[in-house]
């Protein structure tokens, strides 16, 4: 689901605003910091691959 389908107050850099890190996802905190995709990729895909990348990792966020 593109971020621009999502109602504006559940999207994660709101979300980030409104309630701060400790209420966001993994995901929803790297889709905030990563803040747009490109023609290739939307931000969801892109922050889910480095989600996975750095679990692969044995690390954290």
């Amino acid at each position: 689901m593109k971020i621009s389908d999502r109602h504006p107050l559940d999207r994660p850099r709101e979300k980030l605003a409104r309630y701060g890190a400790a209420r966001l996802s993994d995901l929803e905190l790297l889709m905030a910091i990563i803040g747009s995709g490109n023609k290739q990729a939307d931000v969801g895909k892109i922050a889910r691959e480095v989600l996975k990348i750095v679990r692969q990792k044995g690390g954290d966020i």
